[in-house]
């Protein structure tokens, strides 16, 4: 059977992706870290008008501590690989539908000091530059403080000898500053 680039022709109930070309099950999985994307701007927005913003990193750890716990071990699978290293979960990352880096959504290097120490320097953040632009910083403080710390870890699948040392949060001074630095290391 030839596969299909599009989904022109006769109409059908049902979207076989088996039957697609390589090129055109990238370019939708491109599309759905885009839909991704505007349904997290989207749900920031809605509830952020709804509700207080405590509340709402609260919902927002119960859901992603949701997600990673659910698909992080099918990624591994996926992957092929059973993670032993930082590096290993880096790579197992990077399958994670909110793994918008090759989108240039966030964007970071990593200074790699072994396979289980890097520290990573972040450049680009949508969240801070979004209370940046509106003038509310006091958004991204609990965000950087207490979201991100709570999830990193069960990102990196709870590795019980993880540590993720804070070397520069926000906020900053100006645009030309970098987001934030952070040390992840297993100890041995």
């Amino acid at each position: 059977m030839n596969e299909r680039q599009d989904l022109s022709g006769p109409y059908e109930d049902t979207i076989k992706l088996e039957e697609m070309s390589k090129e055109f099950l990238i370019k939708l999985l491109k599309e759905w870290q885009e839909q991704y994307k505007a349904l997290n701007e989207g749900l920031y927005t809605a509830a952020l008008k709804r509700i207080p913003l405590e509340q709402f990193n609260e919902i927002l750890m119960d859901a992603n501590e949701h997600m990673y716990k659910v698909t992080m071990p099918r990624l591994n699978k996926l992957a092929g690989i059973e993670p032993e290293t930082l590096l290993d979960y880096n790579r197992v990352g990077q399958l994670s539908i909110d793994a918008n880096k090759s989108q240039g959504y966030f964007v970071s290097h990593e200074e790699i000091i072994s396979p289980n120490h890097f520290i990573s320097t972040v450049t680009k953040c949508p969240y801070l530059e979004a209370a940046e632009d509106m003038g509310i910083p006091e958004f991204i403080k609990p965000l950087c403080e207490v979201v991100e710390p709570y999830l990193m870890p069960v990102y990196y699948q709870n590795h019980p000898k993880l540590k993720i040392t804070a070397l520069k949060l926000p906020p900053r001074k100006d645009k030309t500053e970098i987001c934030c630095k952070l040390e992840f290391k297993i100890e041995e």
